[in-house]
């Protein structure tokens, strides 16, 4: 299920300067590190780190943030604890979660499907650790609507990787045949789900940039279900299912 619209009013770049400055400043403070901001965003942030993230995702495999860090500071001569790395990453996320805006229907929607009685589940590819991500779905409200949720980074696996899916459908004793996916992305929320035998709607983002490289098209085997504009416009699609 997709709840969430963009991050705003920041871009992708600010909001990553913005997180590594925190992370500059801790270790700042304690004399860890001596070169210069820019410096240090473009060697640890846009060097080191990413690629640590890049090596994971090749693979479709997840590494948490603290572990990715703790492995790029390694390499410039640092060794931080569990928890001093868990720190780095309250910091380092703490512009992004005062920029998360969820769809501006995601709570009547979701408040909408459980009334049906439907069970329901969130999976999401995320770097960040369990419970910061645990922190956003209770910031906006939505957390008391999932029955399930996994978050890559604490199962390992990524998105299209079969699984994660069941990693949400196994314990709610849910086949694939009888779930339907909701999702932004084409690889991820569309083809993996489908090849597993969901049924997946496709909620396409303001960017078709974002969705990915693989747009599907109307009467190709790897068409969605449907495509919405809105969040809200997947209920008439679920009851029509549910008639059968």
């Amino acid at each position: 299920m997709c709840i969430r619209d963009r991050y705003e009013p920041m871009a992708f770049e600010e909001m990553n300067a913005a997180g590594m400055s925190g992370v500059y400043g801790w270790l700042k403070e304690r004399g860890l590190v001596q070169r210069e901001f820019d410096h240090f965003l473009r060697d640890f942030s846009y060097g080191l780190v990413r690629e640590e993230i890049d090596r994971a995702w090749a693979e479709n495999r997840e590494v948490p943030f603290p572990a990715i860090i703790g492995r790029a500071l390694v390499q410039m001569g640092i060794a931080l604890g569990d928890a001093e790395l868990l720190e780095l990453e309250r910091l380092y996320y703490r512009p992004w979660a005062e920029n998360v805006i969820p769809y501006s229907d995601t709570v009547e929607t979701l408040s909408a499907v459980r009334k049906t009685g439907l069970k329901m589940a969130l999976v999401s590819n995320v770097v960040f650790s369990e419970n910061v991500m645990m922190g956003d779905l209770r910031r906006i409200g939505v957390e008391k609507f999932f029955d399930a949720v996994v978050f890559s980074s604490q199962l390992g696996h990524r998105k299209p990787d079969a699984r994660i899916y069941r990693a949400v459908l196994d314990p709610l004793g849910v086949e694939p045949g009888a779930a339907l996916f909701v999702g932004d992305r084409v690889l991820e929320d569309v083809q993996g789900p489908q090849s597993l035998g969901m049924k997946a709607i496709w909620k396409p983002k303001a960017d078709p940039a974002e969705a990915g490289p693989r747009i599907p098209f109307p009467g190709t085997a790897q068409a969605p279900y449907a495509v919405v504009r809105h969040l809200s416009a997947i209920l008439p699609l679920i009851e029509d299912l549910r008639k059968g």
